[in-house]
């Protein structure tokens, strides 16, 4: 809406309106939370804004992802690593049990954006932990693997 009315919009005035009005924890109609919406520049200042404990990086909306869930599903490389480096688990698990992997699999499935969706992986796995990596790639709760989820396309 502010770059439909030719302003730019800056880091404060993302802070200033996150302070003022809704703050970062109200859902809208899709129970997501401002995190689903912020550019990837804007996440780490968002987060500062608010004390400690009052912003819940794992909140889900009503489809039941998180903000780093969304991100991986609509291949936004930037937002998902910012979520990432800024408090949001990498093991988040939405419907299906499926992680942030088998949403990036799911998007490219059939489309043209298997390498972008192949970047997207390899930048978000090379982020994460030993552990934390093989836990993605096993998915021990989900019924396939995101390799598995790959191969079906």
């Amino acid at each position: 809406m502010l770059l439909r009315a030719g302003l730019v919009p800056s880091e404060n005035l993302y802070a200033e309106l996150s302070r003022r009005f809704v703050g970062l924890s109200a859902p809208d109609a899709l129970g997501r939370t401002a995190l689903f919406y912020a550019p990837a520049w804007a996440i780490p200042q968002l987060i500062a804004t608010k004390p400690a404990g009052t912003v819940n990086t794992e909140h889900f909306g009503k489809d039941g992802a998180t903000a780093l869930l969304t991100a991986a599903f609509a291949l936004e490389t930037d937002r998902l690593l910012a979520l990432l480096e800024n408090g949001c688990s990498p093991l988040a698990l939405g419907k299906r049990k499926w992680n942030a992997l088998h949403f990036i699999v799911f998007k490219a499935q059939g489309t043209a954006e298997w390498q972008s969706a192949l970047d997207c992986a390899n930048q978000f796995l090379s982020r994460v932990g030993a552990e934390d990596r093989e836990k993605l790639l096993s998915s021990p709760e989900a019924e396939h693997t995101p390799l598995m989820l790959a191969l079906q396309s």
